[in-house]
């Protein structure tokens, strides 16, 4: 029955050309020496669920990646993502008609000095101001300079409303790194210079 009528009967179906030559593709496709398009059981695909090509499911990639926060979040910032209380502006203005200089220094170039320098000034201010909301007044510097130009010493002065050691002791620290004119005809200079501090617009 096998072989009767050439090549018909049951031997059509194991024949070349039947059921015996597609098992025979497939299981190639499946085990082939060269990987093609579906990878057989346990493809490294990169995405799917199913054998061949999907793989298993647990493929090569390291799941959903989000810029911050916890866990595999949207492509973009995950969930509940932190953020940082905007900067508070503030106003530092120099009282100069408190101002008290003792010695030969101008007390304009002086002033040039503190003016090109406000800026450490206002970092000290804004630094506190960040947890001290409330925080506000003036601030009076006492500070020696030498006959080089450079300051010995620093501290602050009466007449301070703004009680907040932190502040004063910034201050003070940044007023002993600046330089001045040397004082025409040697000498020190001791000059009580106040800050004013408010929050901006008030």
């Amino acid at each position: 029955m096998l072989g009767s009528g050439g090549g018909g009967g049951l031997a059509t179906i194991f024949g070349q050309g039947g059921l015996g030559g597609d098992i025979k593709g497939a299981l190639g496709n499946m085990f082939g020496s060269r990987v093609g398009d579906s990878g057989g059981f346990g493809g490294l695909g990169l995405k799917g669920t199913g054998t061949g090509g999907g793989g298993m499911g647990n493929t090569i990639g390291i799941g959903g990646i989000g810029t911050k926060g916890r866990g595999g979040g949207l492509g973009t910032y995950g969930v509940g993502v932190g953020s940082l209380d905007p900067k508070k502006s503030s106003d530092v203005s120099i009282a100069d008609s408190e101002s008290v200089i003792q010695g030969s220094l101008d007390k304009e170039l002086i002033r040039q000095v503190i003016r090109r320098n406000i800026g450490q000034i206002k970092y000290c201010y804004e630094k506190e101001l960040q947890t001290k909301p409330n925080l506000a007044g003036k601030v009076a510097v006492r500070f020696l300079i030498t006959p080089k130009g450079t300051v010995q010493t620093a501290k602050v002065a009466e007449g301070t409303t703004l009680r907040d050691a932190a502040v004063g002791d910034c201050i003070t620290l940044r007023v002993r790194s600046w330089r001045f004119p040397e004082p025409k005809g040697g000498g020190s200079v001791i000059v009580t210079y106040p800050f004013v501090f408010k929050q901006a617009g008030e």
